[in-house]
């Protein structure tokens, strides 16, 4: 027979962003289903549940969130991770004397700079998730691009970042979750290639 709990959602995000900061289309809550260790997880309410999966993948390894992981004999639970992007123009210009105007010299465009907050649970001790914590800094030590996959990325034509800087920080209240903050540049592939070319 399985077991179901709930994994308040929206109280973490608010510890986390404050209660007037969650989006709109935020889930509120993850309902677990757990039948012989294998588990099944609902957000509600629902929406594109495509929108939520991010999965970041280098030196043969991957991290998926919005998932449960399975790491030694626990159990952990990665939400959908809050991903904001921020860009800006790459421009030289000219100001024209005696005029409020300018002339643009060169145009170009800057990489996205992309800023992941995760929050993961411990889902069976519910104490600090301390072997997750040293999965998502094995991540970091990586010294390396990473492919990216999601919708979010997609649809911006990003498929691959490099990590710039990691916050890790407990959540208050809650015990069982840390809130892991991963900022990152995009880096088109073509780029990264051109210096290894043998690859």
């Amino acid at each position: 027979m399985a077991d179901t709990f709930i994994i308040n959602l929206a109280a973490r995000y608010a510890a986390v962003f404050g209660a007037m900061a969650i989006q709109d289309k935020a889930y509120r809550n993850a309902v677990m289903m757990r039948e012989d260790n294998d588990y099944k997880v609902e957000l509600y309410p629902k929406y594109d549940g495509e929108v939520g999966n991010v999965k970041l993948e280098w030196d043969g390894q991957e991290l998926e969130f919005n998932n449960v992981f399975i790491i030694g004999e626990s159990q952990y639970f990665a939400a959908p991770p809050i991903v904001s992007f921020t860009r800006k123009k790459n421009l030289i210009t000219t100001e024209i004397s005696g005029s409020d105007s300018v002339v643009v010299e060169r145009w170009g465009t800057a990489p996205w700079g992309i800023t992941f907050t995760i929050l993961l649970i411990d889902l069976d001790n519910h104490q600090y998730p301390s072997e997750w914590i040293r999965t998502v800094s094995e991540l970091f030590d990586y010294n390396g691009v990473i492919r990216v996959n999601g919708v979010q990325f997609e649809e911006k034509n990003i498929d691959s970042v490099y990590l710039e800087d990691i916050d890790i920080a407990p959540v208050k209240d809650f015990s069982d979750t840390i809130q892991v903050t991963l900022r990152a540049q995009s880096i088109k592939e073509v780029f990264f290639n051109l210096l290894k070319p043998n690859d």
